[in-house]
């Protein structure tokens, strides 16, 4: 069972759109989790956190994106923040550059 599918199984649904991506998400991780004291900055509500890499020359440039729903999704980079929603977030995630080994079909 997946992080999404334990803590936030409203939202996989969402998570299955952002698989052919996976190559563009450095890290993926799903809340509320029960365990933490603190719900943080991301709140209560059943939510997906990924870490993307920025589309720019600075290879080591990336922000965090809060999917919530298909309308709202938060991105934080650098302490500043926008809401952008989930299809914006794929086209996005779409214009990068595949590598060659995401079209390995075995």
């Amino acid at each position: 069972m997946t992080l999404v599918e334990t803590y936030a199984p409203t939202l996989a649904h969402l998570d299955q759109r952002l698989e052919p991506y996976e190559c563009f998400i450095l890290s993926k991780t799903a809340g509320p989790q029960p365990q933490a004291k603190d719900p943080g900055t991301w709140g209560t509500e059943p939510h997906i956190l990924i870490q993307v890499q920025q589309f720019n020359p600075f290879p080591d440039d990336f922000c965090y994106v809060c999917i919530r729903s298909e309308t709202d999704c938060i991105v934080n980079e650098n302490g500043d923040s926008a809401y952008i929603t989930f299809q914006d977030l794929l086209d996005y995630l779409a214009q990068f550059p595949r590598p060659l080994y995401s079209f390995d079909r075995a």
